[in-house]
């Protein structure tokens, strides 16, 4: 007998993670002890702030474990980086990116030799140059399917590896199977999972909390200058039906 595969259960709410409007991470999850009025509060709008700020440290920590892992040593030419493979005068570590002021080559130190680098390498990564292409990240929380709060922000900030290949249960390394296998950049992305534990729970943990506090006074008027903005939009947007149909019944 055929064993049929059912689809996740999903729940009320959800929070998605993507990039450039692709899926990163989505997660379905229940809240016990909802509290209604928390959809339109600020306390709500800086929860998903604190999310989007534990993304941008797992993603700062990795562009700092990246760029020190793979920084380059730069030699003027063959010539310089040969006489330094001959005395080396100090130690790289290994592996070791090496590149040339006077070529467009890459080379990598394996503690013995320098070996051609045939893979593709960003030199802009750490030359600072402008990348135009969009990586827009967005965080959102949703309530049955409709987004109720998200921020966006841009990717570009980190270097390519990384926004290539976010994870943010790091968990996983496809460098590792048969269809992407690739040593180095397997090795790399290992030290992220080492070193950055798994924040999908606490993002979880956040949005519910901030949900189910009954003893929290929730509030949704924000002030920025002179003028004062309602957060709740279900509410004013409910307010704002109701004066409308009112303005109409007076003008029969």
């Amino acid at each position: 007998m055929e064993k049929i595969l059912e689809e996740p259960r999903k729940e009320r709410f959800e929070f998605v993670f993507s990039v450039n409007g692709n899926i990163i991470c989505q997660r379905y999850f229940r809240i016990n002890g909802f509290q209604e009025k928390s959809l339109g509060s600020v306390q709500l709008t800086k929860a998903v702030e604190e999310c989007y700020r534990v993304i941008n440290r797992d993603l700062t920590d990795k562009s700092v474990i990246y760029t020190t892992l793979t920084a380059p040593q730069v030699f003027k030419d063959r010539a310089e980086m040969n006489s330094w493979v001959e005395k080396q005068p100090f130690k790289l570590e290994v592996p070791s990116f090496v590149t040339l002021r006077d070529e467009d080559v890459v080379f990598i130190w394996t503690g013995n030799e320098m070996r051609p680098y045939e893979k593709p390498f960003n030199r802009s990564d750490y030359a600072g140059e402008r990348n135009d292409t969009p990586c827009v990240l967005k965080f959102a929380f949703l309530d049955n399917g409709e987004e109720v709060r998200s921020i966006s922000w841009d990717g570009n900030v980190y270097p390519r590896f990384v926004r290539t290949n976010i994870d943010i249960s790091n968990s996983r390394n496809k460098y590792e199977s048969e269809e992407f296998y690739a040593p180095y950049e397997a090795f790399i992305v290992n030290e992220f999972n080492k070193r950055c534990g798994d924040i999908i729970p606490y993002i979880m943990r956040t949005l519910t909390n901030v949900c189910s506090n009954e003893s929290l006074r929730y509030y949704s008027r924000v002030k920025y200058g002179n003028k004062e903005y309602d957060l709740n939009l279900k509410g004013y947007n409910e307010r704002l039906f109701l004066s409308m149909k009112k303005r109409a019944a007076s003008a029969e």
